[in-house]
This record gives C-alpha cells, structure tokens and sequence, in this order.
C-alpha cells in the first residue's frame, strides 16, 4: 500500500474547504465541525510517543549479555605458584557454576525472545493503526465528496428556480 502523505492531504483539504466556505457553498460551522473530527481521530491514532527504536537496542543488548555469561575466570597470575592454584579453583568452582550459566544463558535467551515478540507486537498495532487512519482518511474524504456533490446539487437547484421565477415574472 503506498504511503498516503497526511500533510499533504490535510493542506489540500484546508484549501477546498476555504475556497468552498469563502463561497458560501458549506453550510455555516461545517469546517469547524470536521477540523474537530479530523483532530480527535488524529490524536487517537497518531501515536508518536511510541517509537520501539530502542527497544530493539535493548533486546540486543539482553542477546548479547545473556551469550557472554560464563563460568570460567582468568587463570593467569603474577603470584609464584598462583597460576596452578586458579587453575584447580577454577574448575572447582566451574564445575558447579557452569550449570548455573547455562540456565542464566537460556533464561537470558527466553527473556529476549519475550521481548523480541513485544517488540514485534508494538510493530504489528502501530501498523494496524496506520490502516485505520488510512480509513478514516478515506471516510473524511468520501464525506467531503458527497458535501461537494450536495452543494453543486443546491447550485443547479438554485440556479433552476431563479429560471423559473425569472420565467414566471415574465408571463405574468
């Protein structure tokens, strides 16, 4: 679907709608009454607040976290003898941690997987909403288009009854 560019549309329809009120063609408080309209269903559906730019950044951040979580440590040291020592600590302690960062790496791994899914949710409602203000665009527009019909309608009636008064004036 292509982008519709609401500034664009709203400026054109400003500009109709002054030309036809300047005329006398709307009836009396008519743009004020769809300028209103046209505000509360912006505000309901423009959600700028809602960016989930950085809440992608925040998932990876969590990805990337939970992957590095290990059990091992250094085993150099600048202490005679102090190599070996954290090298056998190391595997001691490794040996009952390393199930331990396992289950925090998969934990990790769920916790952005969750987060993946709101990310794509908020996504998938921001789009949704797009189509709905797309709709009501559409909607405003075919209620402009049956306004301007009505007032070429009353144009032509008006411009017949003149005739016919004019017609009658005549004749009598």
């Amino acid at each position: 679907m292509d982008r519709i560019d609401i500034e664009n549309l709203v400026t054109g329809l400003q500009e109709r709608v002054e030309s036809r009120r300047q005329s006398g063609d709307y009836p009396l408080g008519l743009e004020e009454q769809l300028e209103a309209e046209f505000t509360i269903i912006m505000a309901a559906v423009r959600r700028d607040e809602i960016n989930t730019a950085e809440l992608g950044r925040r998932v990876s951040a969590v990805e990337r976290s939970a992957q590095a979580i290990r059990a091992g440590g250094e085993t150099a040291s600048s202490v005679p003898g102090g190599s070996v020592v954290h090298k056998v600590a190391g595997r001691l302690v490794g040996r009952h941690t390393g199930q331990l960062a396992d289950a925090v790496r998969v934990l990790g791994g769920e916790i952005a997987g969750s987060l993946h899914e709101i990310h794509h949710l908020i996504d998938l409602q921001q789009r949704a909403d797009e189509r709905q203000l797309h709709d009501v665009v559409g909607s405003l527009m075919d209620r402009v288009a049956v306004i301007d019909h009505v007032a070429d309608a009353i144009a032509r009636l008006e411009a017949r009854v003149k005739t016919l008064e004019e017609t009658a004036i005549r004749q009598l």
